[in-house]
């Protein structure tokens, strides 16, 4: 097998999983509903599309809590969004999301080095 049937298969494979995830989702599978989310946000077995990774990651939501709204914080940073990033992100940190809160200090961490950085300019 050479490299371009290689990466057509992972192609194919993806777009695979990525069917499998959406049918668990429609049946109700917070976890799939999650991974469809994120998976719509990345592009992972389907195009990009931050509609519908907004409207898994709601749906995701009445069932699950902080995970749901971080997804929903990468998906502004993605789109360029980021007032609104650290809006959500701020609210995420504040329910104890770990995770949430490392990101959180890096974000932080490199607003500080931004604006060290612009003044030294």
């Amino acid at each position: 097998m050479n490299l371009k049937e290689l990466l057509t298969k992972i192609e194919k494979l993806k777009k695979e999983l990525f069917q499998h995830c959406l049918k668990g989702a429609e049946a109700g599978d917070a976890f799939c509903m999650q991974d469809v989310a994120n998976m719509y946000s990345t592009g992972v077995g389907t195009e990009i599309n931050y509609h519908n990774s907004e409207e898994w990651d709601k749906k995701f939501q009445t069932t699950m809590n902080s995970s749901s709204e971080y997804n929903k914080a990468i998906n502004y940073r993605l789109r360029g969004d980021i007032l609104e990033y650290k809006k959500i992100l701020e609210r995420v940190v504040l329910t104890g999301d770990g995770e949430a809160a490392l990101v959180w200090q890096n974000f932080i961490w490199l607003v500080i080095k931004k604006k060290i950085i612009s003044s030294n300019i």
